[in-house]
């Protein structure tokens, strides 16, 4: 290698030498400045391999995996030192449902089951459906009859009818010999048997005997026949009395009433009327009403008059007292007005002079 050694101002330029030469001065003179390193020398040649180094220690036993499973969805797994990890969900959502496979075979036909029990028959029975099976019990199911429904409008009037033959019309009675004798417009005449009581031209039969039998021809009476008086009674023996207009009167200390219960339909509130006796009032109101009663002075029901309400509607019908008048709800010792409940029914029942009595389905 050269070297370059400097002492205080002089520069000695020693020859190159390696180390184990000796460093030869060559000259002692005077030099200019240092000049620029030289490039870096060839690397030299890779000395000999050291010896083998002792063994390390031993290392720690190595962790192995010897389960793994997925619970709820979870990866689990356990380790050789019996240590476990949740790893944490690994279930991926539901795939869409795959197509439908081809059917399989039929299988084998099943063991017949025994026969089941069927309807033979349906009957409605007094209102009542009545079931019969095929093992012959019978089953009641129950009302299946609605309410008879609104009475409909009046249909229009139907063409005049063929004029019929002339009636027969009593043209004449006298009294002869103590016997009614009537006279008809076909001129037959008729013995209709001893009215003692009637004078020539008399209008009313007070005692006696009518025997309707012998006047079997009798039609078209356009007067009025009064029969009986306040102290005497006139048997009609025999026959028939057949009427096509109104019969009026008593008995028994009673007005005559009805066969059936007639009808006064009306949704619209009122007050009863004497006309109403003897009825059901009929309304199908779909929202509120009220009925009226009114005193024994301003309508003077007998006592006994009886009075139904029926509401064949999701409405209510309020039963109001009028000035005076008591009304009691059945069982109750309150006197107040009442409301008839949707598709309620009651009946009212005069029993003195203003007071009344109220019962039914629906009633509050």
């Amino acid at each position: 290698m050269a070297v370059t050694y400097v002492e205080a101002t002089n520069t000695v330029i020693v020859s190159e030498v390696t180390s184990t030469q000796s460093i030869v001065v060559t000259d002692n003179t005077r030099v200019g400045p240092t000049g620029a390193t030289g490039a870096t020398g060839a690397t030299g040649a890779t000395g000999a391999t050291g010896a083998t180094g002792a063994t390390g220690a031993n290392g720690e036993p190595g962790v192995s995996i010897t389960a793994a499973n997925i619970v709820s969805g979870n990866l689990v797994l356990t380790f050789s030192n019996t240590a476990t990890l949740d790893v944490g969900n690994v279930v991926g959502p539901a795939g869409a449902t795959g197509a439908t496979g081809t059917a399989g075979p039929a299988g084998a036909n099943g063991v017949d089951g025994s026969n089941g029990i069927s309807v033979t028959s349906a009957n409605v029975v007094s209102g009542n459906l009545v079931l019969t099976f095929s093992n012959s019990a019978i089953v009641d199911v129950g009302n299946v009859t609605g309410l008879t429904g609104a009475t409909g409008a009046t249909g229009p009037a139907g063409a005049n009818g063929v004029d019929g033959s002339n009636g027969i019309s009593i043209t004449v009675a006298n009294v002869t010999s103590g016997n009614l004798i009537i006279t008809f417009s076909n001129t037959a005449t008729a013995d209709a048997g001893n009215v003692a009581a009637f004078a020539s031209n008399a209008t009313n039969l007070t005692t006696g005997t009518l025997d309707m039998a012998r006047l079997p021809a009798i039609v078209n009476v356009s007067t009025t026949i009064n029969v009986g008086n306040s102290t005497s009674n006139v048997a009609i023996t025999s026959g028939n009395i057949t009427l096509t207009g109104n019969l009026t009167g008593n008995t028994n200390g009673f007005t005559i009433g009805y066969l059936d219960v007639p009808q006064n339909f009306t949704n619209t509130s009122f007050q009863l009327a004497l006309t109403d006796r003897g009825k059901h009032i009929y309304s199908a109101n779909g929202t509120t009403q009220t009925i009226t009663i009114a005193n024994n002075a301003t309508v003077a029901f007998p006592v006994g008059s009886a009075i139904s309400i029926v509401l064949n509607g999701a409405g209510s019908i309020t039963v109001a007292r009028g000035s005076g008048v008591s009304l009691y709800l059945a069982a109750n010792s309150t006197s107040a007005d009442r409301t008839i409940a949707a598709y309620g029914m009651a009946t009212l029942l005069k029993v003195a002079t203003d007071t009344w009595f109220i019962n039914g389905a629906g009633v509050t």
